[in-house]
Formats: C-alpha cells, sequence, structure tokens
C-alpha cells in the first residue's frame, strides 16, 4: 500500500521555496520571420516562493523571478533576453486518492524587461557595434499558466510541476544608442518584433514545501 500522508501541523504557516528550468518561446511569431534573431527558445532559470492559503495547500499566493536567453548562431549574430519579476496566483487541486497527483492554473502579473544582444560578425543595424547590447526595453507582463504537479514524502512536502501557458507582453519602444540617427528605427523594431508580443513558456520545477 502507499505511505500514509503525514497531517500539517496545526496553525503552522505552510508555505514553499521552489527552482525550475524553462523553456520561453520570445515573440514567436515576430522572431521566426525575421533573418537577424535567433528563433529557438530561450532557456534559463526561474524562482518562485509563496505561502498557502488554508489547510489543503489549494491556492498559493507569492512571486517568481525568471530570466532566460536565446541561443546565438554565428550566422545571425543576435540573441534576446528577459527577464521577469512577477506575483503569482495558483490553485491546484489532487485528482488521486492518494493527493500525491494534482492539476491546476496560475495567473500572473509583474515587471520585467528584454535585452537584445549582438555578438556575431555581422554589424548590428542601429548602432553599428561589434558586440554588447544594443536595446533593452521595460514593460508588463500578465500571463495564465496550467499546472501538473506530483507530490512526495510523508507530508507531501516535495513536488515536481510541469507548468505551461501563454504570456502577454506589453513593451517599450526601447533604448537607442547614440550613434543612431533620429531617423533611424529602434533595435527591436528594425528588426519587427513589436511591443505587445505574446510569449509560450514551459517549465519543469522542483520545490520544497512545509
Amino acid at each position: 500500500p502507499p505511505p500514509a500522508i503525514s497531517p500539517m501541523r496545526p496553525g503552522f504557516p505552510h508555505g514553499m521555496f521552489g527552482v525550475g528550468f524553462s523553456f520561453d518561446a520570445i515573440a514567436p511569431r515576430a522572431m521566426s520571420s525575421t533573418s537577424g534573431i535567433d528563433s529557438l527558445p530561450a532557456i534559463g532559470p526561474s524562482f518562485r516562493a509563496g505561502g498557502f492559503i488554508g489547510e489543503p495547500r489549494e491556492v498559493l499566493l507569492g512571486a517568481e523571478f525568471a530570466w532566460a536567453t536565446t541561443p546565438s548562431p554565428s550566422s545571425r549574430g543576435h540573441r534576446m533576453s528577459s527577464m521577469q519579476f512577477l506575483l503569482l496566483t495558483e490553485w491546484a487541486r489532487a485528482v488521486r486518492a492518494d493527493k500525491r497527483l494534482e492539476l491546476g492554473v496560475s495567473a500572473t502579473a509583474g515587471l520585467g524587461g528584454q535585452t537584445l544582444v549582438h555578438d556575431g560578425p555581422s554589424p548590428a543595424t542601429c548602432p553599428v557595434r561589434a558586440s554588447g547590447i544594443i536595446s533593452t526595453r521595460g514593460g508588463l507582463f500578465l500571463g495564465g499558466r496550467f499546472l501538473l504537479r506530483a507530490t512526495f514524502g510523508a507530508r507531501r512536502q516535495h513536488a515536481l510541476a510541469i507548468r505551461t501557458g501563454p504570456t502577454l507582453a506589453a513593451m517599450g519602444g526601447g533604448t537607442k544608442d547614440s550613434g543612431c540617427t533620429r531617423s533611424e528605427p529602434h533595435p527591436f523594431e528594425g528588426y519587427d518584433v513589436p511591443g505587445a508580443t505574446l510569449q509560450l513558456r514551459s517549465e519543469l520545477g522542483y520545490a520544497f514545501r512545509w
């Protein structure tokens, strides 16, 4: 028989801390149509922490930090990075009698930024710089995800989870180097990456819960 689940200590605050590895498609439609930026998914770490509301640990309120960057093949010379600081609300419910498998959804909202880096052999359009960051921009992120989670341990204190879902990013125009003329577009605009973009994220993560 499966091991019994020990009850949580009454009156003790319950929370979690987790780490993950994410795969982000940053503006996939725009990046698939431009030859200047690599269209492979961005990869990077993520961290989240929060507290549970109620005894069943079904509702989590917390925060998340994530950073990801795309590879940079020499044939293209540009890559994009994304950084996000998000508040999150997550709800999950057990779908098995032993309560060790959960399905759920989450919503996120917060601030973040995107960076366009050039480190290839061909010159950047604006500015004409051999390497380095050529533009940064900030904005708002709103997203939702589906969750599949398996828990382990006497009190289900260990969890492995898969999260996937879309994020809408509303970004500013971005910085432009002093070497650019006023008539030249911002670097993001020059590569047809719009200010409003739809991102897709998939993440595999581990969390310790108490």
